[in-house]
C-alpha cells in the first residue's frame, strides 16, 4: 500500500522532534527525495526556490512562486495536505525576504537546510537572516531517512522481489552476444 498522508504528517512530526532535539528551530527542504518523502509532492527544480519548511513542532509551510500558486495548491491538496500554509514570493522581491519574515513569526533562530539543496539558497538565506542563522540539516534528515517505518519497508522489500522477479524473467531470453536493441 502507499505511504499515506497521515504516515507523511507522522514522518513531519518526527522529524520536528528531532529538530528540537538538535536545537535548530526548522528545516528548509527544496525539491527533492526528502520533500518528497516528507509531502508525497514532487516539483521540478529551477532557478525559483519552491520548498517545505517543517517547524521543531512538527508544523510546516511552504515557500512558493506567486506565479505558480495554483499548480502548488493542486499538488500540495493533492498529496493530501489540505489547507496547508503557502508563503508566496513574488519575481520582483524573490523568496529570501518572504521566506525569512515568515520565519521569523514562527520564532525562527536555526534553519537547517536540507544537505541536497543547493548553496545559493543557504547562501542567501543566511544573508537575509544574519551570520550564524543557517545551519546544516544532514544529521535531522539522517535521522529522519535511516530509520524506516514497517510500510516502507514493506514497499521496499515488494520492490525488490519484483526486480528479482524480472530479472529471472528476461534471464532465460538472453544470449551470447545480444544487444540492448
Amino acid at each position: 500500500a502507499p505511504i499515506t498522508p497521515a504516515q507523511r504528517a507522522a514522518r513531519r512530526a518526527r522529524l520536528g522532534r528531532s529538530l528540537g532535539e538538535l536545537g535548530v528551530d526548522a528545516l528548509l527542504c527544496e525539491s527533492g527525495a526528502t520533500m518528497t518523502h516528507l509531502s508525497g509532492v514532487s516539483w521540478g527544480r529551477s532557478e525559483r526556490l519552491f520548498g517545505l519548511v517543517v517547524l521543531a513542532d512538527g508544523s510546516s509551510f511552504w515557500i512558493c512562486p506567486a506565479f505558480e500558486a495554483g499548480k502548488a495548491r493542486r499538488s500540495i491538496d493533492g498529496a493530501g495536505i489540505q489547507g496547508a500554509e503557502i508563503v508566496l514570493w513574488d519575481e520582483h522581491e524573490y523568496a529570501w525576504g518572504p521566506l525569512a519574515a515568515a520565519l521569523r513569526a514562527r520564532g525562527v533562530r536555526r534553519v537547517g537546510i536540507e544537505p541536497h539543496a543547493r548553496f545559493f539558497i543557504a547562501h542567501r538565506l543566511e544573508r537575509e537572516l544574519g551570520a550564524g542563522s543557517v545551519v546544516s540539516g544532514a544529521e535531522a534528515v539522517l535521522r529522519l531517512r535511516a530509520r524506516k517505518e514497517p510500510e516502507e519497508l514493506a514497499l521496499l522489500r515488494g520492490a525488490s522481489e519484483r526486480t528479482q522477479q524480472a530479472m529471472t524473467a528476461v534471464a532465460v531470453h538472453v544470449r551470447p552476444r545480444m544487444t540492448g536493441r
